[in-house]
């Protein structure tokens, strides 16, 4: 199974499924510019059995971007920024276009692979992007 597919048996959006095209995971890690991706991949993994990457994990990722954002004074004015941006769609969807949503993700997704320069391993799932029948 390729890894597009188990994205999509996980309910991962249709952006990111478009995006995502034919990259392995470990490509898609490298080359994201979204954060909020890379969290949701985070705690989907964490859901497989035999992954590396425990709850615990995700949680120490997670926070360490707190502590980095609070640090460098991100958190304030790109929360205050973001509940705008929440608020202006009434169904509390962020719209992609906004400029400020771009930067946040963005710079967290480089923060991420700085803190976690490889993807989950997810059993049986090689770089070529393939499950391995088991």
């Amino acid at each position: 199974m390729k890894f597009k597919d188990w994205l999509r048996m996980r309910n991962a959006c249709h952006e990111s499924l478009e995006w995502l095209g034919d990259k392995t995971l470990q490509e898609a890690w490298e080359t994201c510019q979204r954060g909020d991706w890379m969290r949701w991949l985070s705690q989907a993994a964490t859901k497989v059995v035999g992954c590396n990457w425990t709850w615990n994990k995700h949680d120490q990722m997670c926070s360490a971007w707190t502590v980095f954002a609070k640090k460098e004074g991100i958190d304030a004015a790109y929360d205050e920024a973001i509940g705008k941006i929440l608020l202006k769609d009434g169904l509390g969807n962020i719209k992609e276009e906004d400029e400020v949503w771009e930067r946040y993700v963005s710079l967290q997704a480089s923060f991420f692979r700085s803190i976690q320069p490889s993807p989950p391993a997810i059993p049986g799932l090689e770089n070529r992007g393939f499950f391995v029948a088991l």
